[in-house]
């Protein structure tokens, strides 16, 4: 079906684009990029795990980028904090399939291969620096609008090691403010093997800002590095950038709605009579931790919104709580999240209601 009636080409009002970065650590990084309507704009790093690289809303940006670039994934360096040489930041990083968090050692997992006598992992996992086989990209008519979409499949395998495979699809519709990506893991290997997953959603400014509101159904909060204070409200406060500021990492339990689901905003009250910010929207029954990353220092300054399989315990730890998911031969988990634009008081109040799960008509 073609473009509406009211344009000669859908890319007038807006579309996806397959493009392919050109110079420095950048090139030959293929992205598909996103735009809307409604002025929502990003981009989907293909050879990065089919993650989130910039993301702009009417000009404004919303995610976190570091100093690397939208840098190639045959720079990684896989040992210890070698991930950090390749972190990009963008709004969406994935971390796992099989590890997330600091860097481990677990003689479990050896694949019954008798050359290995355990299993090093680097910090965060492999899976971001992994390219993906793009099956599709485009405009999908849906009733009255369009759906702009990009799915892909992410092979995280080993000769005798593991065999782990995400299938992302991430979609919006040509009118809208919201990111959903849809994600499942697959275990096509013959032998069971751990899954661990973490979102790192990171914000930045110019929705980052000393004026900004987080708001979560948090029933209790851990500090899990020594740079937090321990104050009670520490992980609500929010300053400009900051030479020596340390990151902080908290661990918050959260209060799920009837279906399992966890919203958590992030609203930026600068102009008191227009704010604006993002909502995240998971699934806690598959994400049960939620991690937030703090890191207010000049020249990166994010915060970090992380949905989790496990918390800040370690490998080891988890396993031995019996909290390492294992997969088995041919199982699938299904993960499904969202991020939507909130643009005025009207949307930042019904936010916060359903955060606190208000009905509609409670102030």
């Amino acid at each position: 079906m073609g473009a509406p009636e009211n344009v000669g080409h859908l890319q007038q009002l807006g579309g996806t684009r397959l493009v392919t970065l050109q110079d420095g650590v950048e090139r030959g990084v293929r992205v598909v990029e996103f735009r809307t309507a409604a002025g929502l704009d990003f981009g989907v790093l293909v050879d990065r795990a089919m993650d989130i690289a910039w993301c702009r809303y009417n000009g404004r940006s919303i995610s976190w980028l570091s100093p690397v670039g939208l840098i190639g994934p045959w720079y990684r360096e896989p040992e210890g904090l070698g991930f950090l040489r390749t972190f990009q930041g963008g709004l969406l990083v994935t971390c796992g399939l099989d590890h997330v968090l600091g860097p481990a050692e677990d003689p479990r997992d050896t694949y019954g291969y008798p050359g290995r006598t355990s299993a090093r992992y680097g910090l965060h996992g492999r899976v971001s620096n992994t390219p993906a086989l793009l099956r599709r990209y485009g405009e999908v008519r849906r009733g009255e609008d369009w759906e702009l979409e990009a799915v892909g499949e992410v092979v995280q395998a080993g000769a005798l090691a593991e065999n782990l495979v995400l299938t992302r699809r991430l979609s919006t519709s040509l009118r809208g403010r919201s990111i959903v990506w849809d994600d499942e893991v697959e275990n096509r290997g013959h032998q069971s093997a751990p899954h661990m997953l973490l979102y790192h959603v990171n914000l930045g400014a110019p929705l980052l800002d000393p004026s900004c509101e987080l708001a979560a159904p948090i029933q209790e909060v851990v500090s899990r590095t020594p740079s937090a204070t321990g104050g009670p409200d520490e992980h609500l406060r929010f300053t400009n950038p900051t030479p020596d500021f340390v990151e902080q990492v908290f661990e918050h339990r959260m209060e799920s709605d009837a279906d399992g689901r966890v919203r958590v905003a992030l609203l930026n009250r600068a102009d008191p009579a227009s704010p604006w910010g993002v909502v995240l929207d998971y699934d806690a029954t598959t994400l049960p931790h939620f991690l937030q990353w703090r890191h207010f220092a000049s020249g990166t300054y994010a915060l970090g919104l992380e949905p989790s399989t496990t918390g800040l315990i370690g490998r080891a730890l988890t396993r031995a709580q019996g909290e390492l998911t294992m997969l088995e031969p041919g199982e699938r988990l299904a993960y499904r999240t969202e991020l939507s634009i909130l643009d005025g008081a009207e949307e930042c109040d019904q936010a916060l209601r359903s955060i606190a799960h208000l009905p509609a008509d409670e102030p």
